[in-house]
């Protein structure tokens, strides 16, 4: 959880404001992720909201 809100603290409105930079912060959370689970991998992350302030 802290790896997240970490990841996503650090992005500016202009990185996740696109489409592509969306795409960019889930693959970019995806291997975070997966960097640090010990047993498995996720392949995906969905966001179900995204507000930027």
């Amino acid at each position: 959880r802290d790896i997240i809100i970490r990841t996503l603290t650090a992005k500016t409105f202009e990185e996740v404001s696109t489409q592509k930079g969306k795409e960019r912060l889930k693959d970019e959370l995806v291997g975070k992720i997966n960097e640090i689970l010990t047993d498995g991998f996720i392949k995906n992350v969905y966001f179900t909201d995204f507000v930027v302030s």
